[in-house]
């Protein structure tokens, strides 16, 4: 799957992102660099350089079944301070039993909140709905390195941003 000419493009950037491929785990996870595309129905990924651009589709998560895109402890992704996660459902008529997340690692602090925020906001145009709660760490294989819960698919220990931020304008 090529990047579609005429698919309206909100951002593009290239960054960083934490394997998920389970035979890694030995070894340590890997950081490769991809080219990351969020349009108004979905957050891509791609296979390229920054000299080549993107090439070849590595993966897509629709709009409509994020649950949480939160800032993550870089302390447990090798100390990377500039990450974030997408958290999504992996089926959009799934139960958080199904839910799954990729961590992304920017350059900056301004990238990664401008990548937060823009998609956040594209995730409101498509009427998302987001969970309560998050994990602020990784898991560590066993457990999350934030709350120790030993259970993957737990909703989370804090509140994500979307609740924090209704709070402060309710309150």
């Amino acid at each position: 799957m090529q990047l579609d000419a005429n698919e309206v493009i909100l951002k593009k950037d290239f960054m960083a992102k934490r394997s998920q491929i389970r035979k890694y785990m030995f070894l340590g996870p890997k950081y490769r660099g991809k080219w990351f595309i969020l349009t108004p129905n979905a957050f891509k990924y791609y296979d390229g350089s920054i000299e080549t651009g993107p090439k070849r589709v590595k993966g897509e998560i629709r709009l409509s079944s994020v649950l949480a895109v939160e800032t993550v402890d870089g302390e447990f992704l090798d100390n990377r301070p500039y990450a974030f996660q997408v958290v999504y459902k992996q089926n959009e008529v799934g139960h958080l039993d199904d839910k799954s997340m990729i961590y992304v690692i920017s350059v900056s602090e301004d990238q990664k909140i401008e990548w937060i925020q823009s998609i956040y906001e594209a995730c409101h145009e498509v009427g998302c709905q987001f969970s309560k709660l998050f994990h602020r760490g990784v898991w560590l294989g066993k457990c999350y390195s934030c709350c120790s819960s030993i259970n993957q698919r737990s909703e989370g220990c804090q509140p994500t941003t979307v609740v924090t931020a209704k709070v402060i304008l309710e309150g």
